[in-house]
């Protein structure tokens, strides 16, 4: 990933994806739950340009995973009425991220519940990570 301070611009290729993040091809969960700490403790106006607009199919994801989340229901309705118009939903920010993307809210409480329906061992966060990344990986 490239960040670039003056334009508070992050260039995160397949790490961070608007309301989704990277595969696990290599590395363990815990080493991508790094990667993504350090991208979100970037400033909050920090614009994300990722490599793909998989926005609406993992915002759909996000949905099954955490539907109680206003902020992600109403970024579903902005991002819909985008693509509606051909126009992209990227760049995003990390605030935005921060508050409807599944990835990065791994100790919210919803998120937790919904991994331990499908894996009730799941407690500390690199597994609730590791088991939301693996269901995203079938979804």
């Amino acid at each position: 990933a490239y960040y670039c301070a003056e334009q508070a611009a992050l260039y995160c290729g397949d790490t961070l994806f608007h309301c989704g993040c990277g595969r696990l091809f290599e590395g363990s969960p815990e080493q991508m739950l790094a990667s993504l700490d350090k991208l979100a403790a970037l400033p909050d106006r920090t614009a994300v340009y990722c490599t793909h607009e998989y926005t609406l199919a993992n915002m759909q994801f996000a949905i099954a995973v955490e539907a109680g989340n206003a902020n992600l229901q109403a970024a579903v309705t902005q991002a819909k009425q985008l693509r509606a118009k051909d126009q992209p939903t990227l760049p995003s920010n990390l605030l935005i991220q921060r508050q409807i993307n599944p990835f990065l809210r791994c100790t919210e409480p919803e998120v937790i519940q919904s991994v331990q329906q499908r894996k009730p061992g799941a407690r500390s966060r690199a597994a609730v990570f590791a088991e939301l990344r693996a269901w995203k990986d079938v979804f």
